[in-house]
């Protein structure tokens, strides 16, 4: 992720996430790949059993970097 997210060839990015916590390595290369002018597109399931606050916080702070779902 953070290799395609520092590629000049690479336009967009799309991810389908079960969980993701607000503040991994795939959330930060995320972020950098959209402020890089990346198109980001991510599919994050916002009810996984048991996790779903965390994904909600998740959901946040993407939000917060200015990412669009």
């Amino acid at each position: 992720m953070r290799e395609a997210a520092m590629d000049p060839d690479v336009k967009s990015i799309q991810i389908t996430a079960y969980r993701l916590a607000s503040n991994s390595k795939i959330s930060n290369a995320l972020i950098y790949a959209a402020r890089n002018g990346k198109e980001v597109t991510v599919m994050l399931e916002l009810q996984a059993r048991f996790d779903e606050e965390s994904n909600r916080c998740g959901r946040k702070c993407l939000n917060l970097k200015e990412l669009l779902f």
